[in-house]
């Protein structure tokens, strides 16, 4: 998974976004300024006092007011392809992992943290129960436990039909020598 943003750039961000806000005050204030003028230029109230500037001054304030707004449409035209990025991911998030905030993300990957961990403490009580399995009876192969238990069964029931065998023929014995 991705992070688009780190703390530090997102920091970066909105000082950059502060940083443009100055400047659209500022060119909105002299956009008035501006405004002002031409209107007084056109009502013909304006003295030689209130426009002090030459032609070439106002030219670069102008050009430099020209550049400010192309790095402002830059820097917007960059936010929204961040913005459109960020919600890109925060959709994939949500069809990924149905979690589209951060806290939601945390808490998925807490839960997972814990299956996880679940996970390993079985596996270990698996492995130290076939260790036991191993010491014990020398095998910790469920087929082979299972194989043995049968035979085992076997024998104890060759063993039952021995003594029933053995017990009958006692029975046997015993029932003459009390009837002789």
């Amino acid at each position: 998974m991705s992070v688009p943003f780190t703390a530090e750039q997102y920091q970066q961000c909105l000082k950059e976004n502060q940083e443009l806000r100055l400047q659209n005050e500022t060119l909105a204030q002299a956009n008035s300024t501006l405004t002002q003028t031409v209107e007084q230029l056109a009502k013909g109230s304006v003295n030689e006092s209130t426009i002090t500037k030459t032609p070439d001054e106002i030219l670069r304030k102008v050009r430099s007011f020209a550049q400010q707004v192309e790095a402002l449409n830059t820097t917007v035209v960059s936010m929204e392809s961040q913005l459109t990025s960020l919600y890109g991911d925060k959709e994939r998030l949500e069809a990924e992992i149905g979690a589209s905030e951060v806290d939601d993300v945390v808490g998925a990957f807490r839960r997972l943290e814990n299956v996880i961990s679940s996970m390993e403490f079985q596996l270990m009580s698996l492995y130290a129960g076939k260790e036991l399995l191993e010491v014990e009876l020398g095998k910790s192969d469920p087929k082979a436990i299972v194989a043995m238990f049968r035979n085992m069964t076997q024998m104890v029931d060759g063993l039952r039909n021995e003594l029933a065998v053995v017990g009958s023929t006692e029975d046997e014995f015993s029932s003459e020598a009390l009837a002789a």
